[in-house]
C-alpha cells in the first residue's frame, strides 16, 4: 500500500508554505524501501525550482542517507551508511540551523555538520521522488509516512519514529506536510497539496506504523 516510484514525482500543485520554504530549522522523515542503493536518489526536496544551487533536499546516494543544504556557492551535508536494499528503513534529515545539522538512519545519526550555510533562497517547489530544483536525481522505490515540520526535531523524535511510532505523535503543531501515502498521496493537513507527474504506483506493502501512547506523545487537539 506505499506508494512505488519509478520515473515520477509528487510535486506541490500550489506554493509550499512559508513554514515549508522558509528553511533552516526544518525536519523531513520517510519510510524508504530501495531496490539497489547505486548513484543519488531524492526522496524528499525543497527548492528554488528555475535553479540548481538553492536547495534542501534528503537523499539517498549509494548505501547513505545524506542530507544536502545548498545556497548559491555555500553548500553542505551529512549523511549516515550501510542502508540495505529490500527492506524498510526509516530516513530522516534535521536542518536544525544554518551551522547545526544531521542525519539519521534508523534512529542513529551521523556526526553533526557545522559548516556554515545560511538558508537557500528562493524557494518555490517541494517535490517528493526527485531534486526540487533543476538537477536530475530521480528516486527508484518505495516511500511512506512522509513527514515534514518546520522545526528541528531531537535525537529521542527520531528513535521513536524509527521504532514505528506514527508522524503524527511527533510535534504535531510544527508539521507542515504529511502523508501516510496509502493508496492516497494528499497532504492529512491540507497545507500542501502534490500531484503527480504520472500514473501512481501503489506496493502491496506498508512498514507496521503505530500511534504509541497518548501520554508519551499527545497530539495538540487530543485524540485522533
Amino acid at each position: 500500500m506505499a506508494i512505488a516510484i519509478d520515473g515520477y514525482k509528487l510535486a506541490n500543485a500550489g506554493s509550499p508554505s512559508l513554514g515549508m520554504t522558509s528553511g533552516a530549522p526544518l525536519s523531513m522523515a520517510a519510510w524508504v524501501y530501495v531496490p539497489d542503493v547505486s548513484g543519488i536518489k531524492c526522496m524528499l526536496s525543497v527548492a528554488d525550482s528555475s535553479a540548481n544551487n538553492q536547495f534542501l533536499n534528503m537523499s539517498i546516494r549509494n548505501d547513505d542517507v545524506r542530507l544536502d543544504v545548498r545556497n548559491g556557492s555555500a553548500r553542505s551535508n551529512a549523511q549516515i551508511g550501510n542502508l540495505s536494499i529490500n527492506t524498510w528503513h526509516h530516513c530522516a534529515v534535521v536542518f536544525a540551523s544554518t551551522t547545526s545539522r544531521s542525519a539519521y538512519l534508523d534512529g542513529i545519526a551521523s556526526g553533526e555538520d557545522t559548516g556554515l550555510v545560511t538558508n537557500p533562497t528562493g524557494l518555490d517547489a517541494f517535490e517528493i521522488g526527485e531534486d526540487a530544483s533543476t538537477n536530475s536525481r530521480p528516486f527508484t522505490g518505495r516511500l511512506a509516512e512522509v513527514c515534514v515540520w518546520n522545526g528541528a526535531l531531537d535525537s529521542r523524535d527520531l528513535i521513536t519514529l524509527a521504532s514505528g511510532i506514527s508522524a503524527l505523535s511527533i510535534n504535531t503543531s510544527d508539521i507542515v506536510f504529511y502523508s501516510p501515502l496509502t493508496k492516497d498521496y494528499q497532504d492529512r493537513f491540507g497545507l500542501n497539496p502534490v500531484a503527480p507527474s504520472d500514473t501512481v504506483v501503489w506496493a502491496d506493502d506498508h512498514p507496521p506504523i503505530s500511534m504509541g501512547r497518548p501520554e508519551q506523545h499527545k497530539p495538540p487537539w487530543g485524540k485522533i
